[in-house]
């Protein structure tokens, strides 16, 4: 999956499961963790004003598994939304354009990765690079990865990756606030 598209497209008819990482939810607390929110609800929020509460598992405490279950997709464009109580004050997260469904494979950005299973899709990762003395460090959920010798790294919304000729190059987007 190239993760620089501009919306993540999936094939309607299947049921997937959207990994998203709570750095990107909130950025601002360092040690975030979702089991500390009480009442957790997470939905998906249809273009048309739709809201559905979906199930979700909570990954290490920092990282959020939704299952989109294939009856509740509909060919639209959908927003993921969160809400509950931490610390005693309500506290709310809203994403709109998350993710769209379409209704054939060839229409989606995740063409080559479909199998029989249901798929997790990574929304809204990160990819960071730290260099420790002579070790360099990748932090990512979805976007690198290892097969045999060859390590794969995808770009993400924040982060592009290419190469020009024998070197690697990665380059951090800066975001004007």
């Amino acid at each position: 999956m190239n993760c620089a598209c501009k919306i993540l497209s999936i094939p309607r008819g299947n049921p997937f499961r959207l990994f998203l990482c709570i750095n990107r939810i909130v950025p601002g607390e360092g040690n975030a963790d979702f089991a500390e929110v009480d009442n957790l609800k997470a939905y998906i929020t249809s273009y048309l004003g739709k809201k559905t509460e979906l199930e979700y598992e909570i990954s290490g405490g920092t990282d959020i598994i939704l299952s989109i279950p294939a009856e509740e997709q509909r060919c639209t464009l959908y927003g993921i939304e969160f809400s509950g109580t931490h610390d005693g004050s309500p506290w709310r997260y809203k994403a709109r354009n998350a993710f769209r469904i379409v209704d054939s494979n060839c229409e989606s950005s995740v063409q080559g990765l479909e199998t029989f299973g249901t798929e997790t899709y990574y929304l809204m990762d990160v990819l960071r690079f730290e260099a420790i003395d002579d070790t360099m460090y990748i932090t990512t959920h979805g976007h690198a990865s290892i097969e045999g010798d060859t390590l794969t790294l995808q770009s993400t919304a924040d982060t592009e990756v290419h190469q020009e000729g024998d070197t690697l190059v990665i380059t951090q987007k800066t975001r004007i606030v």
